[in-house]
């Protein structure tokens, strides 16, 4: 699982390194795009990201050899690493935001999150992720066995 959150990590590096290879949006549209990043509860689910990942990352470092103590004061230090970095990844968000939505799609978001279901979507977004990631396990955990199933004999493709 630890695996998956450092690939879904990777994925937004990537994203944001594409987003930077784009043309710079303008002022107006980053502005737009930053208010965005602030209603839909950006920051937040930055931080709530890494309380939701605690406990398969310490169960991954401790799968390493890690004292539980150990394991408790490296998941502290990373989350206060990221912490530190949430200015920034606000504004990668931003970036993101505003590099794959027009002004008006930007303002059209803007309007529905200050709605009163705008920010039910909002505050569910966590339970509804949590929700997701645990189904996503429960079926990975299910087709383990048909996947062990059709490998078994696979033999690669000789390359000379």
């Amino acid at each position: 699982m630890l695996k998956a959150f450092i690939a879904a990590i990777c994925l937004w590096v990537g994203l944001s390194a594409t987003a930077f290879a784009q043309e710079p949006p303008s002022e107006e549209r980053l502005a737009l795009a930053r208010e965005v990043m602030v209603l839909s509860g950006g920051e937040t689910a930055y931080t709530d990201m890494m309380v939701q990942m605690r406990p398969l990352i310490i169960q991954d470092m401790r799968s390493r050899g890690m004292s539980p103590d150990m394991a408790e004061r490296a998941y502290v230090v990373m989350s206060e690493e990221f912490a530190r970095e949430s200015p920034r990844f606000m504004e990668l968000g931003a970036l993101a935001y505003a590099n794959a939505f027009t002004d008006q799609e930007l303002i059209d978001l803007a309007a529905f999150l200050r709605t009163p279901a705008g920010q039910a979507m909002i505050r569910n977004q966590a339970e509804i992720a949590g929700a997701m990631m645990r189904a996503g396990a429960i079926i990975g955990q299910e087709i383990a066995p048909r996947v062990a199933e059709r490998m078994r004999g696979y033999q690669p493709p000789h390359t000379p």
